[in-house]
């Protein structure tokens, strides 16, 4: 298969609907882990560049295990900063494997020739980059080697917190913010992140506990998601069996609120997140391209994003 799943050129964008986007895509990311959304084994988001700092956090004091200190990480298209960059969620294996068959795939360069990769600490090191080049090309880009991280054999690994809290907090039961406080909390000293805190943030009342990771600050922090009878469950269920296109996806947006009595909400088609990503598929990935939601301010922005094939 041959590919080049690039999305489309960079346009100004006001920065709540860039942030709506990039949370979509995040988002789906994590969620991939979650026994729900099984039909849908992996999810590889094709950002343009810059967007996997959504997923770092800032450095800090907390020693580094390589490839167990991460919750995620980037393939690079290019050795640059600024390349386009295929993020997924780390899941044990050597990262520079988990990028080679995305390489190979075609899923993030414009051939399916896998070159020489090389892991680096990200920007922020909350992430690891996997970039084309031999020796010197982290260093170059003034990071770190992930090879050259110092080895604690008794660190505890992030991955393991964050699948054990997703386990508790990724579900269809909605947890309050107290008992989500627990559960982190329990999950922390069972897993040795000794000198860890939990905080909770931006939680409305009637929304359900998810989480967030801060390595750099050794912190869980819990946030708040739109609950059971929220629009954006019911707009969640629109895509929760169905994989939507946009004219799809925006006659179920307008039915979802008109039932609802939104009608002075409108509904905005990122276009460009389709079509870029359809042309990645169309030229061999076999994977597909479906819609998914967020709603904010009286918009419900539609969005495309790649997800393997039931």
């Amino acid at each position: 298969m041959t590919s080049h799943a690039t999305p489309p050129g960079e346009r100004d964008l006001p920065a709540g609907r860039f942030a709506h986007i990039k949370g979509i895509v995040m988002d789906e990311v994590a969620r991939t882990h979650a026994p729900r959304r099984a039909q849908r084994r992996r999810t590889v988001s094709i950002l343009a560049a810059g967007l996997l700092l959504a997923m770092a956090v800032g450095a800090g004091a907390y020693v580094l295990r390589p490839a167990d200190q991460f919750a995620s990480l980037g393939c690079y298209s290019t050795a640059a900063r600024d390349a386009d960059v295929a993020v997924v969620s780390t899941d044990g294996r050597d990262p520079e494997d988990v990028c080679a068959e995305l390489w190979a795939s075609g899923e993030v360069g414009p051939t399916t020739q896998v070159p020489p990769l090389t892991s680096c600490v990200g920007e922020g090191a909350g992430a690891i980059w996997v970039l084309p080049g031999g020796r010197g090309v982290c260093e170059r880009l003034g990071l770190q080697r992930l090879s050259s991280v110092a080895v604690d054999p008794d660190a505890p690994s992030v991955p393991e917190l964050r699948d054990a809290l997703i386990a508790h907090l990724g579900g269809r039961e909605c947890i309050d913010i107290e008992r989500a406080r627990d559960i982190a909390q329990a999950e922390l000293g069972g897993w040795g992140f000794d000198g860890w805190t939990v905080e909770a943030r931006e939680f409305a009342d009637t929304d359900c506990a998810s989480f967030g990771l801060d390595v750099a600050e050794q912190l869980v922090f819990i946030i708040g998601m739109p609950g059971p009878d929220s629009l954006q469950a019911a707009l969640g269920q629109a895509t929760e069996a169905d994989c939507l296109d946009a004219e799809q996806a925006s006659a179920a947006a307008r039915q979802v609120l008109s039932e609802r009595g939104l009608d002075d909400w409108t509904v905005q088609v990122e276009q460009e997140t389709f079509d870029g990503n359809q042309a990645a598929v169309d030229g061999g990935i076999d994977r597909e391209v479906c819609a998914q939601f967020s709603a904010a301010d009286g918009v419900v922005y539609v969005v495309g994003v790649i997800f393997e094939r039931h």
